[in-house]
């Protein structure tokens, strides 16, 4: 029945996508009946969802299960019974996960093997979860199914997020532009933004910016965190190094062996190259609004580009590189 469910899953979401090798997406079983989460196991081994493998966790009471949920930030699905410790204990922890945790993204299945407690209209209509199924009615496959349906509506919301706090970190980077991480600030933004257009995680993702001393990083995540205003050679990462030198030369993006490149161009001296490592294939749409999103940016970025320059004009010294005058007031002022 297992290899049945996965085929499922495979035709439905996963037709022709390589298994990655990153995290999992993380399924959490909360049920006082050790056969349940036996079961779930049995049921879900081997599956995955858009490449990625679920991870199934195990708590056996709403109390153990909130205190895991307090410290674990990236479960996407709960698998929840309603009647434990006592017959409303399921629904009150769905009342803590949003009210209390005030995880919106989190998305919940409850399963009930006695439904006459909480009547299913009702509990749908009071409570922001995703299916409600007595355990009988729950095949592999219909497990399957609503598992894929709960994690559709996970990966939305979490990419909706990721647009909010994206826009929200441009917004701010624009509105402060004078201070001294703004165009880092700016172009972080941006990158959150990306990732979120894109479907993928914003990590391994690095905004380069071309000057006459060579390009240098001014935005990254993930494993290039580190990086952030050092030169681009400073990477250690010849195979980026040179698509993104090549972006700069050719004056446009394109896509390479491990990611895409993308080329922020509107006029400014300094442009702009972004390396976003995607391991699995962006479809035409996907790229279509990302290419938008760029021509967008490139004004915003070119703004952000100026109002450094001006900063640093304003505050350093040009020659030594050195605060001048009145650089060195703010920095006196800023001493405690």
């Amino acid at each position: 029945m297992a290899n049945s469910a996965e085929a499922l899953i495979h035709i439905e979401d996963d037709r022709g996508t390589a298994r990655q090798s990153g995290p999992g997406w993380r399924i959490l079983v909360v049920d006082d009946d050790e056969q349940v989460h036996l079961a779930t196991r049995l049921a879900l081994e081997g599956m995955d969802f858009r490449g990625r493998e679920l991870t199934l966790d195990s708590c056996y009471t709403a109390w153990e299960a909130f205190e895991y949920l307090a410290g674990t930030q990236d479960v996407a699905v709960v698998l929840l019974d309603v009647v434990m410790e006592d017959e409303r204990a399921g629904l009150d922890l769905v009342r803590r996960i949003r009210e209390e945790l005030r995880n919106d993204q989190i998305r919940i299945v409850l399963r009930t093997g006695q439904p006459g407690y909480a009547p299913e209209l009702e509990v749908i209509r009071q409570y922001d979860i995703n299916d409600y199924k007595a355990k009988t009615e729950l095949t592999v496959t219909r497990l399957a199914s609503s598992i894929i349906t709960a994690l559709r509506s996970y990966e939305q919301i979490v990419a909706l997020d990721r647009h909010r706090r994206g826009l929200e970190q441009v917004i701010k980077a624009s509105a402060d532009l004078f201070t001294e991480r703004s165009l880092n600030e700016f172009s972080a933004g941006v990158l959150i933004q990306l990732a979120a257009q894109m479907g993928i995680e914003p990590e391994g993702l690095l905004c380069a910016q071309g000057t006459v001393d060579g390009p240098i990083i001014v935005a990254a995540a993930g494993r290039f965190a580190g990086h952030i205003r050092k030169p681009l050679a400073a990477l250690g990462n010849m195979e980026i190094e040179a698509a993104l030198l090549e972006a700069f030369s050719r004056r446009e993006g394109f896509k390479s062996r491990g990611g895409d490149i993308l080329y922020l161009q509107s006029g400014s001296a300094h442009p702009a190259a972004i390396y976003m490592a995607t391991p699995t294939a962006v479809d035409e749409q996907k790229r279509d609004l990302v290419r938008l999103f760029t021509i967008n940016v490139a004004l915003g970025f070119e703004t952000a580009t100026l109002f450094e320059h001006l900063r640093s004009v304003a505050f350093t010294d040009p020659l030594t590189g050195l605060p001048n005058r009145a650089g060195f007031i703010t920095a006196l002022d800023r001493s405690p």
